[in-house]
């Protein structure tokens, strides 16, 4: 086959290391010298400031001179304006003196008079930096010098004194002057060996500063020569490296030409193996491509060949929206690297077979070409839509599934809220004992199967993830103990001790939701009961520490192998087979439980022994709250009969003797529509204070009708519409609420939570 090579050349490349090479040895050389600048400046500085301590030892010695001339010109000098210059003069010198001693001692700036002795020119100063080698090193003559100078001032203040008595022995003649000037003299004398002193410490500062100078001046010169023998040391190390260097880099330059002719055949060698179609184009046409082009186009042998019966791959695209393919006003290329965060697929019909590619491009910015990558897809697209008509299958299922619980959850509730509402009635008729026991029977039975239907629906809410989660805010004493009492009258009656502890610790409002708080407590509470044996006891603990709600179940019962604790959280299942025949249940309870409290932001804990007894806890995170009481917050339970007319819209026959019999006991009166149609037809003739609605129903159910009633002028927006109905999946009460209804009931129907509703909505 016909390939296009390219060699390319990379000895530039290696005379630019080269040419690196003697930079970085220029470099090298350029750094060295300036160190060895930066070295020898150092030291020259070093010499430099030992000349201006040399200075400023002078300078002392010439300040402490023109103090001794000026206290002895001021001792002979009759003039008392002259002194009092003198003596300012000898303190501004005394100052200076003490100044260069501090400089001497701790460093800072000197600043040196020069004497130019020009007239009416401003005094010039040479400023200099001073760094002691080592602070405090003239401590010795500052200790010495400056006592020296308060006796010299003290001893100043003495003669002025007498100076002045010597100026007023004159003015009066008086016989003593001869006398005194002989003693004044005298003591001026007896005063040089002060003068001495002071010399001698400022000359010894001097001589031990030009020691000093004279031993930095030779270690410098000493150092400045290492320095430079040893930059010409390195130089000579870095031109020889430089050379060896050059050498290696040529020696090197032919053999790398040679790896690279040889890289090149390898390389083109691993395009041409290449199952998958790789392209380079520059842009307008082919230059290049791998094994696989040929595999797939096996009648071309050269791109020559290809290039005479297409102008490009993209000519043998399918145009299919989602695809990419040959545009008139859009280079696909460019469409591909502007978007490569897309995944990007392409038909390629050849032969009259489509096959599907994903297709990829970057382009090489150096060369200016573009590398075009083909992955055959084929035969995952053909998975992937397999796998989709699966997952459409399990999605089909999965609503099959619901609409079938949603249908069994209403067909099962419309007959048992017959079944439970007669017996509520039943229950109010006189009976005797034996009548009363089976109606009781009846009643747990019923009430035992509603609520093995609400676990399969809780259960099928919190497989599809629609529980939701509602915090509210409670007072958790009265939640707790109304929990609690619903188990005491079974525990009584199983003559079970039953003892609830609400620890002092327990806020008196918190917020959560606390609904399937109560829900985890009663399924607990409710194992509890079954599996525990008559003489035993049960525990209710609620507490509230750090932010969490503290709650456990403890029970006397059978308790639980450590094998049967591994299953027990599990789905439809309980401890042992025996067990469910014995004690019955779905095996829902715990499951649902341990979802809810994991909903909740905890997790269910069981501790368990056979014979001994199980714990169930759990810790929650639940909000301090600060409840408002008000005085009519707790609405008083309705004794009085209702007064309004109402219209019960119900296609059961049973359901409406049932409601009927309800109705008529909270004294109201109504009337009975069968479907939808009837119910507008009746809410246009008559006018009513509520609408109990049905969902249900042939014609037309419960939602179409309130939709077509809340049309009607006038009664439209403000007549209660109130769902009753079977319906209690999830989110069936958001359905209703949205259709227009104002509240809604589940059948079975709870009787308490109809007397609020009618009270809410009648009694106002």
């Amino acid at each position: 086959m016909n390939r296009i090579k390219q060699k390319f050349n990379k000895t530039p490349r290696n005379l630019f290391l080269l040419l690196m090479v003697f930079i970085f040895g220029f470099g090298s050389q350029a750094i060295l010298n300036l160190s060895v600048s930066n070295f020898i400046h150092e030291l020259d500085m070093k010499v430099k400031n030992s000349e201006v301590e040399n200075l400023i030892g002078q300078e002392i010695i010439l300040e402490i001179h023109k103090i001794e001339s000026d206290f002895f010109q001021m001792a002979a000098f009759p003039n008392k304006h002259l002194r009092k210059i003198l003596t300012r003069d000898i303190l501004e010198q005394q100052r200076e003196i003490e100044h260069s001693l501090a400089i001497l001692n701790e460093g800072g700036i000197y600043r040196h008079r020069l004497d130019l002795n020009l007239p009416n020119t401003k005094e010039q100063f040479e400023i200099f930096q001073y760094t002691p080698r080592v602070k405090d090193h003239f401590s010795f003559a500052r200790a010495d010098i400056l006592p020296k100078f308060r006796i010299i001032n003290d001893k100043i203040h003495d003669l002025t004194e007498q100076l002045e008595q010597l100026d007023q022995m004159r003015l009066e003649n008086s016989p003593k002057l001869a006398e005194s000037l002989t003693k004044l003299k005298l003591e001026v004398k007896f005063f040089q060996p002060i003068f001495h002193r002071i010399k001698e410490d400022a000359n010894r500062i001097f001589y031990r500063n030009k020691l000093n100078f004279q031993q930095i001046q030779k270690e410098v010169d000493e150092q400045k020569k290492e320095y430079r023998n040893l930059q010409i040391l390195l130089s000579l190390s870095a031109l020889v490296l430089g050379l060896l260097g050059f050498w290696a880099l040529s020696r090197n330059i032919s053999n790398t030409t040679r790896q690279i002719e040889i890289n090149q055949d390898y390389t083109q060698d691993i395009l041409d193996s290449q199952t998958n179609i790789i392209i380079v184009n520059d842009g307008t046409r082919i230059i290049d491509a791998s094994g696989g082009f040929y595999q797939f186009f096996p009648d071309y042998h050269s791109l020559e060949e290809f290039a005479d019966d297409f102008d490009c791959i993209c000519d043998l695209f399918v145009q299919e929206e989602g695809y990419i393919y040959k545009k008139d006003d859009e280079n696909w290329i460019e469409y591909l690297i502007n978007n490569p965060h897309l995944t990007h697929k392409a038909k390629v019909d050849y032969k009259g077979k489509v096959t599907t590619f994903q297709i990829s491009a970057v382009k090489s910015y150096k060369y200016q070409r573009f590398i075009i990558s083909m992955f055959d897809i084929s035969e995952n697209e053909r998975i992937n839509q397999d796998l989709e008509e699966q997952k459409n299958k399990a999605l089909a299922a999965t609503q099959a599934k619901g609409e079938f619980l949603a249908n069994m959850s209403h067909e099962i509730r419309t007959p048992l809220n017959a079944i439970l509402g007669f017996i509520g009635l039943l229950k109010d008729k006189p009976l005797d004992e034996e009548g009363k026991q089976y109606l009781d029977t009846i009643d747990k039975s019923g009430n035992s199967l509603l609520g093995i239907i609400n676990d399969i629906l809780d259960f099928s809410k919190i497989e599809s993830g629609k529980l939701e989660y509602d915090p509210v805010e409670f007072d958790p004493r009265v939640e707790f103990n109304s929990t609690a009492d619903l188990f005491k009258a079974r525990c009584s009656e199983k003559n079970i001790s039953f003892s609830v502890k609400l620890s002092s610790a327990l806020p008196s409002g918190l917020k959560t939701d606390i609904l399937r708080v109560k829900q985890v407590l009663t399924n607990l509470l409710s194992n509890a009961v079954k599996f525990t044996n008559p003489g035993k006891s049960i525990s209710l603990d609620i507490d509230y520490q750090d932010g969490f709600l503290f709650c456990a179940v403890k029970d006397q019962g059978i308790g639980l192998s450590e094998e049967a604790q591994q299953r027990i959280f599990e789905a439809f299942s309980q401890a042992e087979t025996a067990t469910t025949r014995k004690y019955g249940g779905t095996g829902l309870g715990l499951t649902i439980s341990v979802k809810l409290v994991e909903m909740l932001g905890g997790h269910l804990h069981l501790k368990s022994e056979p014979g001994v007894g199980s714990t169930f806890s759990f810790n929650i995170p639940a909000e301090v709250v600060q409840l408002n009481q008000s005085p009519n917050s707790e609405r008083p339970e309705q004794t009085q009969p209702f007064h309004g007319h109402i219209l019960l819209v119900e296609d059961n026959q049973t359901n409406q003797m049932l409601m009927s019999a309800i109705l008529k006991k909270q004294g109201l009166t109504f009337d009975t529509a069968q479907d939808g149609l009837q119910a507008l037809e009746s809410v246009q003739n008559t006018e009513y204070d509520l609408v109990l609605m049905d969902e249900n129903m042939p014609n037309m159910n419960g939602i179409e009708a309130t939709k077509r009633i809340r049309k009607l002028p006038s009664i439209g927006e403000t007549l209660p519409i109130i769902a009753l109905t079977a319906n209690a999946m999830t989110g069936d009460r958001e359905r209703f609420i949205q259709a227009g209804m104002n509240e809604y009931l589940t059948k079975p129907i709870n009787l308490g939570e109809l007397k609020r509703i009618l009270h809410e909505f009648l009694n106002h």
